[in-house]
């Protein structure tokens, strides 16, 4: 999701946390949190799980089957109970 999609969707965080890739680490990513006074606080350099809870949501809740929702990750289980609603 784009910045500027967050900014005009949400409250104004005061810091984000990012990894050291260039698209991140770049003068346009200085430029956007500079001017809206947001941080931006890079992880530590091949420290991976410092960003470990964003991977680790995206795989719990897309690839993960659960056992109570009939072995399927629970997006594919609210597509399609969505579906029957």
């Amino acid at each position: 999701m784009p910045y500027s999609t967050v900014s005009r969707s949400r409250v104004r965080p005061e810091a984000i946390v990012i990894d050291n890739g260039p698209e991140f680490a770049g003068k346009a990513s200085d430029a956007w949190s500079y001017g809206r006074g947001v941080a931006l606080l890079f992880i530590r350099p091949g420290k991976p799980i410092e960003n470990a809870f964003i991977a680790w949501k995206e795989d719990y809740n897309t690839a993960r089957p659960h056992s109570a929702l009939g072995y399927v990750p629970p997006a594919e289980y609210m597509l399609a109970r969505n579906k029957t609603a």
